[in-house]
């Protein structure tokens, strides 16, 4: 999927719904390397996907409410290949609804604050927009859906 998928919540949910992973590493001889950071977590609620935590960058800090900012919240990208199955399960246009989109807004339904952010070619994000939970899922699926079309956007809990 050529686009950045993630969201900014609070340090403190993080820490209640993500468990971090160990480092991958590799052998070299006899010497066992860290290829990665250990920034790397799996959710229990979100499953078939993976978690990293960064710092919020003011990109995205200034297009949050100013009540909002606080030094407390984290960048958590999310990747892997249930993103690129969901892709294109909205590129056909399915009916229902997909256990992504289950399991993502369950979890989103369980913290004060978020924000999540999709960003075509990691640098299209023009709308900025104050939503629930459920009025995500036609977003999601109208930009996950036609990538090159999407202008990105950042979601805002209303």
């Amino acid at each position: 999927m050529n686009a950045k998928f993630g969201l900014v919540i609070l340090k403190v949910d993080r820490m209640r719904f993500f468990k971090m992973l160990p480092p991958k590493t590799v052998r070299w001889g006899d010497e066992i390397v860290e290829i990665d950071s250990p920034s790397r977590y799996v959710s229990s609620i979100v499953r078939g996907v993976e978690f990293g935590v960064h710092p919020v960058t003011r990109f995205i800090l200034n297009r949050l409410p100013e009540g909002a900012r606080c030094e407390e919240l984290e960048f958590v990208s999310i990747d892997g290949p249930l993103l690129d199955e969901y892709q294109k399960w909205c590129l056909v246009g399915a009916e229902g609804r997909d256990g992504f989109e289950i399991e993502f807004i369950d979890f989103l339904s369980r913290i004060d604050f978020w924000a999540v952010m999709f960003a075509p070619e990691g640098e299209r994000l023009e709308d900025v927009v104050y939503l629930g939970c459920d009025e995500l899922i036609p977003l999601f699926r109208k930009n996950f859906g036609d990538i090159s079309m999407s202008d990105g956007f950042l979601a805002i809990k209303a």
